[in-house]
């Protein structure tokens, strides 16, 4: 999905989105507007990130960053875009990722001396 401008902060500022992220954008003259920042969890981030580029908001602006969800999916279900899925490779990593748990605290129970249960239970 290709990045969607949807608010002016300012003549220079202004924010977009994908997929993934909010993008706060600058004018760079004539050649149009280039990423900055980008933010894809909280709104508190995504002011964090305003206020540390010094981007002064217009009243309206700021207005509009007030109705925002506080979290970047909550703002792409209110814009009816679907947050995009891992690809088959992430799938897998994960799904390993956990199959190498499970194998860990099996071996570590395995590890276990028989001794100290029996040590426990004999007191």
């Amino acid at each position: 999905m290709a990045d969607r401008q949807f608010l002016r902060l300012n003549a220079d500022w202004a924010l977009a989105f994908d997929s993934r992220q909010w993008i706060i954008q600058r004018r760079n003259g004539a050649e149009g507007w280039f990423a900055r920042r980008y933010i894809g969890t909280s709104v508190a981030d995504l002011r964090r990130a305003i206020a540390a580029l010094k981007i002064r908001v217009s009243r309206a602006a700021a207005l509009e960053l007030d109705r925002l969800p506080a979290a970047f999916g909550a703002f792409l279900e209110q814009q009816g875009v679907d947050r995009p899925v891992g690809d088959v490779r992430s799938k897998r990593y994960h799904c390993d990722r956990d199959r190498l748990r499970e194998e860990r605290a099996v071996s570590a129970c395995d590890k276990a001396p028989d001794s100290a249960i029996s040590d426990k239970e004999a007191a």
